[in-house]
């Protein structure tokens, strides 16, 4: 769930003169970036910590107070946080800046120094004396002495003083976090991320941005466009206020059809801001490539909260909570996990739950997280809605009974994507604990009691357009359960190296599981898509909702044939409804011609491969091949061999029935592509 890095020119001794932004460190990985040092008399004392005190994302650099507590010695100087070396050659003023918060009784200086001598002295630039507790951003303009060497030049900031706490209570001093120097012009925006899904689906899909205002003014309108490769560009006038070094994510309005399942490569560029030209314009666009999947399914947001009975603060943000999901029944999934601080411990306090603190890096309660990366506490309207309209890759139903004291859960995950190595989260949550809060409060919603599939989930690997199933049984006695008829059962995915939540669903309550179809198959002759399946295993639906390309084209239908005009590429999706309007996770296949990758005229030297439909291999034949290329109905690369002489076989068991395509690529250039279907 780390940012990535943001150090530009990290890995560079030295910078180029004319760079606009000469630094720019988050400290967000788990050890100092390459080319920072720690230095001073109390450079033993600090470490790169797991928070975000001083409001950036963790992880930040902390100085240790009362050191006997944490295994850090006290010190009596100075601590330094120092940068790599930068060329400031003719750079004259520019605007140094970094976000810090001190918690102490005792006065120490803070201070942005420089050395052209690799540390060995240091010159302040800029110092200012602290006392009690406090912190926020410091910005200020700066620049190099004279009679210092421009081309190597050192930074670092620094506080000064005593760390010594003559108390037990374990402290940190002072922390500090995003670092930045920059040549600061009136109007200069800039592009910092794409927040557009690395995978998208078929249909209409439009583009996220965030910029960030790295100008001395105020930006009140910008221009900006954005273009999935191969198709028409967008553009949008933005009206906005950002004030100086704020940032903002923002959605164009008008979005692209997606027709085809070619990789795209997705830019976004800001042309004009306050209807003028940027005066800095090498941070005004971006790239990044993009995957398209099957298609896509509404998201329910997930939301994450740690709270504690304790805690004075958290009873307000329950409310909030309270009233927020009390206006939107049906738009989340809830978990609430109860801390063991402050003291005394919640009552419904697990271990589980402190693995998810460790997990989101909480600091302090209350503190709130919807779908894994956006964090907020309370969560507004807007916040949710958002989150709610953002199209999901994945589907997740489920449904839990109870046999006694028996839970048992049956949940479908399923993808439109391929996706390796997810987390599926099943928690056991009960709706409402009646108890006697230290912090005043009588009510507590949501709260966990058990996390079955383990605190840090269940690892799945799931193909586009199928499902992985999970069953749980649990014996509810042994939990902090009030009332066996009061609980609900929250499912989510979740890719852990991001923390993004793909998406969830509260499993359906008290009732069978809603089992999808079975044996979907699709066959085009004729130009017409002939479409059958079977019955779910178990359970008897009212009937089946039939998609194509995201379509509805048979609603509640009781047919399990259907024969409609085949399209250049047809997505077909099938959904079991049941009583209520429950519905399955859907069961979806592909057929087309055109699919992932476009076959490209025949080269002079052509290829065949037999059998073509494969079982258990292919062979691969032709004159003058290079390398062989086989590419899923998505436009993945599956595997690249060798050519062996004129025949090269290739084993296909290991494939998933399906449409796969072979490119050949010979040693004169040439390149060739062909259909092949694998069946078992």
């Amino acid at each position: 769930m780390k940012k990535s890095l943001s150090l530009l020119f990290a890995l560079m001794l030295t910078l180029a003169v004319n760079a606009q932004v000469f630094l720019d460190q988050t400290f967000d990985g788990s050890s100092l970036p390459s080319g920072w040092s720690f230095g001073g008399e109390g450079k033993n004392s600090m470490i790169i910590n797991g928070s975000n005190f001083c409001g950036g994302s963790p992880n930040e650099v902390a100085i240790a107070g009362s050191a006997q507590q944490v295994g850090l010695p006290d010190f009596d100087g100075a601590a330094r946080i120092i940068s790599p070396t930068c060329d400031l050659t003719g750079i004259g003023e520019f605007l140094f800046s970094f976000k810090h918060l001190y918690s102490t009784s005792t006065a120490f200086k803070v201070a942005i120094a420089v050395s052209d001598d690799s540390g060995s002295t240091w010159t302040d630039l800029w110092s200012q004396n602290f006392n009690g507790d406090g912190g926020g951003e410091i910005r200020q303009t700066v620049s190099i002495p004279e009679e210092m060497d421009e081309s190597s030049i050192k930074f670092c900031v620094y506080i000064e003083g005593d760390s010594y706490v003559n108390n037990s209570t374990y402290l940190w001093i002072w922390a500090f976090d995003d670092i930045r120097a920059l040549v600061q012009k009136n109007y200069d925006i800039a592009v910092t991320e794409i927040t557009t899904s690395d995978i998208i689906g078929l249909g209409e899909n439009s583009a996220s941005f965030t910029v960030k205002n790295n100008g001395s003014k105020a930006i009140t309108a910008f221009t900006a466009t954005y273009q999935y490769e191969g198709y028409e560009e967008v553009t949008q006038d933005f009206t906005t206020y950002m004030a100086p070094f704020t940032t903002k994510t923002l959605t164009f309005n008008e979005a692209t059809n997606i027709t085809k399942f070619d990789p795209l490569k997705l830019t976004v560029n800001i042309s004009t801001v306050n209807n003028q030209q940027d005066e800095n314009e090498a941070d005004n666009s971006l790239e990044k490539q993009v995957s398209i999947a099957m298609g896509t399914t509404q998201r329910i947001p997930m939301i994450e909260h740690f709270s504690s009975s304790s805690c004075p603060p958290c009873v307000s943000v329950n409310a909030s909570m309270k009233t927020l999901t009390n206006n939107n029944p049906g738009k989340y999934t809830y978990v609430k996990y109860a801390t063991s601080w402050p003291t005394p411990t919640d009552s419904h306090y697990i271990t589980e739950s402190n693995t998810r603190v460790q997990y989101y890096q909480v600091s302090g309660v209350p503190a709130i997280f919807t779908d894994g990366m956006d964090k907020g506490t309370p969560i507004n309207q807007s916040t949710l809605d958002s989150r709610y309209n953002t199209p999901a890759l994945a589907d997740i139903r489920g449904a839990f009974n109870i046999d006694g004291n028996t839970l048992n859960v049956t949940a479908d995950f399923m993808s439109f994507a391929d996706m390796s190595n997810v987390r599926a989260f099943v928690t056991v949550n009960e709706k409402l604990i009646e108890k006697n809060g230290a912090n005043g409060e009588r009510e507590f919603r949501h709260i966990l009691l058990k996390m079955l599939s383990g605190a840090t989930g269940t690892a799945l690997n799931i193909k586009a357009g199928e499902y992985q199933r999970l069953t749980f049984t649990h014996d509810m006695s042994t939990t902090k359960m009030q009332d066996i008829n009061d609980l609900e059962v929250a499912l989510w995915l979740q890719n852990l190296e991001t923390g993004e939540v793909f998406n969830s669903h509260y499993a359906y309550e008290y009732t069978d599981h809603c089992y999808p179809v079975q044996n979907l198959e699709l066959n085009v002759e004729n130009g017409n898509l002939s479409i059958t399946f079977e019955a779910p295993e178990q359970g008897t639906p009212e009937g089946y909702n039939v998609y194509n390309n995201g379509t509805l084209i048979a609603e509640k239908t009781t047919e399990l044939s259907h024969n409609i005009t085949a399209n250049e590429v047809n997505v077909i999706s099938v959904v079991a409804v049941y009583a209520d309007d429950k519905t399955s996770v859907p069961v979806v296949k592909i057929d087309g011609t055109t699919i992932g990758v476009e076959e490209t005229a025949q080269a002079e030297n052509t290829f065949s491969i037999y059998p073509n439909p494969a079982r258990d291999y292919v062979r691969v034949s032709g004159e003058d091949i290079n390398t062989i290329s086989v590419y899923n109905c998505l436009g993945a690369l599956v595997e690249r061999v060798e050519a062996k002489g004129n025949t090269t076989s290739i084993s296909t068991s290991s494939y998933n029935t399906g449409v796969y395509f072979i490119t050949v690529e010979q040693n004169n250039g040439a390149s060739t592509t062909q259909k092949m279907v694998v069946t078992h």
